[in-house]
């Protein structure tokens, strides 16, 4: 049998006496192109067609067969709809004399003209994706939200979210709603030991995959001390203790986290040479990047600071580094803005920054941390 170049062809393999299409066949073969069909590889598809799906509701729909090991939670959906196209993601697979799939939909909803769904070509299971374990952190959810309630609560809410065990396996939690708290041990509190100050604690979602989730609290940023039974984590934030409370009100929104910016935000002037602070009790060690603000006065000639991380106390040119600008108070300034607030954002590389003002006498140019990302991702 030839196979045109570019084209993959799907073989089914059923005994004679089987029903056409084959309803019990003994082997499947997908996607398989020609011998040494270059065409066929450079014109693989990010999405892999799946078996024809049954629509039963806005969010979920039926296969024929035990499809858990393929449509399992967490992978994503590509399905066509009346509407047009969906993408998903699956929150859970079901088998008993069919399989039920339930998903998340990123916009939209399944509707009755449901008629092919395709699944993602990187399984959540075991994946290689490298980003779905960075550092604990989950890359697959939505509307994930924390907030320091009180001085020792956290609340974690989300519509959807998957946490991983260390195999890879993985489940997924749907809306969900837990308050962490440092002052107790166990589900909803500590990992372990005691309360302890100046000290960043990490937020985990947890579960056991049966019926029992909650929150943990550990000042482990990526191995917590699992309760009994316990074996699915996701980091979703990170706050710190100072000892009676927690640092400042804070929420976080997916991967991000914004301190209240007129309590949180170390806010430090920018002397004529250069002179470092440290921001180690504002931003944790596993952060990827933070956004600074530089707020800026009037000053007669085009004036500037700059700020950069410890070990960078140079005036070399890096990505590490912030210089807001302020200039003249005259409509043609190209250098800069009067009496303004510049925003930017540098990867985050050290636990102090050095700040100096480089020009003008008069000009006053401060700093404030407005946010930081953890790494991985979700939304």
């Amino acid at each position: 049998m030839w196979i045109p170049t570019g084209v993959t062809m799907k073989f089914v393999y059923a005994p004679s006496n089987d029903t056409d299409p084959p309803a019990s066949p003994y082997r499947t073969l997908d996607n398989i192109s020609g011998v040494n069909d270059v065409g066929g590889a450079a014109a693989q598809s990010q999405w892999v067609a799946g078996p024809t799906p049954t629509f039963v509701s806005g969010t979920s729909f039926t296969l024929v067969g035990d499809q858990t090991a393929t449509f399992h939670a967490g992978r994503r959906l590509q399905s066509t709809n009346t509407a047009g196209t969906i993408y998903s993601t699956i929150l859970t697979s079901v088998f008993t004399s069919l399989t039920t799939v339930t998903v998340a939909n990123d916009s939209g909803a399944l509707d009755s003209g449901l008629s092919a769904v395709n699944y993602g070509l990187i399984s959540a299971v075991n994946t290689s994706d490298p980003n779905i374990f960075g550092k604990g952190i989950a890359t697959i959810g939505y509307n994930i939200k924390a907030v320091c309630s009180t001085a020792s609560q956290v609340q974690v809410s989300a519509d959807y979210i998957q946490l991983n065990d260390s195999s890879g396996n993985t489940v997924t939690l749907s809306s969900i709603a837990f308050t962490a708290d440092i002052t107790s041990t166990g589900l909803n509190g500590l990992d372990t030991g005691s309360e302890s100050s100046n000290t960043w604690y990490y937020c985990y979602l947890i579960s056991n995959a049966q019926s029992s989730s909650g929150t943990l609290l550990s000042i482990q940023s990526s191995a917590p001390t699992l309760p009994a039974g316990y074996t699915y984590k996701a980091l979703v934030t990170a706050i710190y203790n100072l000892g009676s409370n927690f640092n400042f009100p804070q929420r976080t929104a997916g991967r991000r986290v914004f301190p209240t910016l007129d309590t949180a935000s170390t806010v430090t002037e920018a002397n004529s040479t250069w002179s470092g602070f440290s921001i180690a009790t504002l931003i944790p060690p596993i952060a990827t990047k933070i956004g600074l603000q530089g707020f800026l006065t009037n000053e007669t000639s085009t004036s500037y600071a700059e700020f950069r991380f410890s070990g960078e106390s140079t005036e070399v040119v890096s990505m590490h580094f912030f210089r807001p600008v302020c200039g003249p108070a005259v409509a043609s300034s190209a250098s800069g803005f009067n009496n303004a607030t510049c925003t930017g954002e540098i990867p985050y590389v050290g636990a102090s920054i050095f700040g100096k003002k480089a020009v003008g006498t008069t000009c006053q140019c401060a700093l404030a941390i407005s946010y930081y990302d953890l790494p991985g991702g979700g939304q």
